[in-house]
């Protein structure tokens, strides 16, 4: 299966330079660029949705803001639990490795 095209965002905000001009088409510009007429319209959308955010990576920003908040909860509860579950102990004293299991 082939990998999705990355453009950067000076593509993409050229590419959305080139349709804001008058009289140019969008369809013309997509073909010209060798992109599909959807994606400028994505494109033109997400910029008018996050303003100057808008392509700041791969995806939205909310999904990186998103990824991140997880992160940090996943670090806080890990903190947080008990020492008598697995987890607790795991996040205390590092990963058991009872001697019985090692064998030489």
């Amino acid at each position: 299966m082939p990998q999705r095209k990355r453009y950067t965002k000076q593509f993409k905000d050229e590419a959305l330079r080139l349709v804001s001009q008058e009289g140019v088409i969008l369809s013309q510009v997509a073909q010209d660029l060798g992109l599909d007429a959807s994606m400028l319209r994505r494109w033109r959308k997400e910029v008018g949705i996050q303003g100057p955010a808008a392509f700041r990576g791969h995806g939205y920003a909310h999904d990186e803001e998103l990824a991140k908040l997880k992160r940090e909860l996943g670090a806080l509860e890990l903190e947080k639990a008990p020492d008598n579950t697995f987890i607790g102990r795991i996040a205390k004293d590092g990963l058991p490795c009872p001697a019985r299991f090692i064998t030489r």
